[in-house]
């Protein structure tokens, strides 16, 4: 069985700033290229000279309520937690 995801790793990281953002959450969803239109945008000056460039901190505000809060929004995500419990009860 393959796991996976195929949403850009940006969008998760956008989730816990997305009151920031100019577009409800389904359209950020759907924008083909969220890292440019969004994700950039929350960046700050320290952020830009991480090696991470910031994903580890905006993944921190994603995370801040949980797997649970970033799941929920997320189907792939929700679909993703449900394919692990059937491997891990096997």
């Amino acid at each position: 069985m393959l796991l996976g995801c195929v949403m850009e790793a940006e969008i998760y990281a956008i989730w816990g700033q997305r009151s920031a953002i100019p577009v409800s959450w389904s359209d950020a969803r759907a924008e083909p290229d969220p890292k440019e239109q969004f994700f950039d945008g929350l960046l700050r000056k320290e952020d830009r000279l991480a090696s991470d460039g910031g994903r580890t901190r905006l993944m921190k505000d994603s995370l801040g309520s949980g797997w649970g809060g970033l799941s929920t929004a997320c189907p792939e995500l929700q679909q993703l937690t449900a394919d692990l419990r059937v491997v891990l009860q096997r």
